[in-house]
């Protein structure tokens, strides 16, 4: 299984209009902006309107060959369009309702507050989903089980040793081996 991730190498393919490289980016990216977007849009028809929105705008715009690595992350690259098009559709849900304009603004200056805040917690588990993704495949099977049922599933060194068959001493160093290998590609992840 390949694991996706927003590297340099994929902006590369996508900006070249490689419809593999467009595929695993839009299969990266979905599930995080619709995260984002299910936290701040309870409605589900009106999120996946809004979420293929964005996609139009970043596919059919050639808009990814327009980010600038020099300019600043792509995560606030991303951020900058995802806020705009959910700005654009809270003014249209939103411009009939009997406020003033001062009103207005300020709900959407405190909607952007609560934007970001949503944005920076799911880009975080985005991160942390995609790196756990790429450790698994890096290390060996038994190795990344021990790590998931101590270190995610909470259960005791003692339990994992025994239900894995190894020791108790090795359910540590399982740990720290994930853990070490995580820190390397979440420091890579948010590079770009």
């Amino acid at each position: 299984m390949k694991v996706n991730t927003t590297r340099h190498s994929l902006l590369t393919k996508v900006r070249k209009g490689d419809e593999i490289a467009w595929d695993e980016f839009y299969t990266t990216y979905f599930p995080f902006i619709d995260g984002v977007l299910r936290k701040r849009i309870s409605d589900k028809g009106e999120r996946e309107n809004l979420c293929q929105d964005i996609f139009i705008v970043l596919f059919k715009n050639d808009t990814i060959s327009k980010y600038n690595s020099k300019k600043g992350k792509f995560r606030t690259f991303l951020y900058t369009i995802v806020w705009r098009k959910t700005n654009d559709w809270l003014r249209k849900k939103y411009k009939n309702k009997e406020w003033s304009n001062d009103e207005f603004e300020k709900y959407l200056t405190e909607e952007e507050g609560l934007f970001e805040k949503t944005w920076k917690d799911e880009y975080n588990q985005h991160i942390l989903d995609q790196a756990l993704k790429e450790v698994a495949q890096k290390v060996e099977p038994i190795t990344f089980q021990s790590f998931e049922l101590y270190a995610i599933d909470n259960n005791s060194a003692d339990e994992v040793a025994g239900f894995l068959n190894i020791s108790k001493n090795q359910v540590y160093v399982n740990k720290n081996r994930v853990v070490n290998e995580l820190k390397k590609i979440v420091k890579t992840l948010e590079e770009v």
